[in-house]
């Protein structure tokens, strides 16, 4: 391995490093009895881990890949965008769930629908795309899960806040 990539791995890991870090200092400001902020900012930080640890493999694979590691590493750059905009800015998924079930025109749903399913797609989109077993197959099955559960749990707290 050349130097280059060696600082780009020293790069990712002082990403998810920082990462790790402010998880907890967000979990600790939250008291016990919200769950929901917890899980939720909880799956997205896993979720941004998972797709560093992938774009890392990538770029460390690419030479063996050649262009074929192009379209999987820009979706991933999407989805580290998404994922990680909605984990800094503590993005309810709740209102936009609330707004999908309560609009009717099509057109209007369309940003609700990426907000809430976008992570879920692209990391799905990804991971049928390329084929890498090991480590960056495991981030896959990360990534999808907590995308997965997030959903869920943002689901659910909509759900119970419309019939309550």
């Amino acid at each position: 391995m050349s130097i280059k990539r060696l600082d780009w791995c020293a790069v990712s890991v002082a990403a998810a490093t920082l990462i790790f870090k402010s998880t907890l200092q967000m979990a600790s400001q939250h008291s016990t009895y919200e769950v929901y902020p917890r899980i939720a900012h909880n799956m997205r930080a896993a979720q941004l881990i998972a797709v560093i640890i992938q774009i890392t493999i990538l770029y460390s694979e690419s030479e063996r890949l050649g262009m074929s590691f192009l379209f999987p590493t820009i979706l991933h750059a999407i989805n580290l965008y998404h994922i990680g905009y909605r984990w800094y800015y503590c993005i309810d998924g709740r209102h936009d769930f609330k707004q999908l079930l309560s609009l009717n025109d099509f057109n209007y749903k369309l940003p609700y629908i990426f907000d809430v399913f976008g992570g879920i797609l692209l990391a799905l989109v990804a991971h049928v795309m390329l084929y890498i077993p090991g480590l960056y197959r495991i981030c896959s099955y990360v990534s999808i899960a907590c995308a997965g559960v997030t959903i869920a749990v943002e689901l659910l707290e909509a759900i119970l806040s419309k019939l309550i």
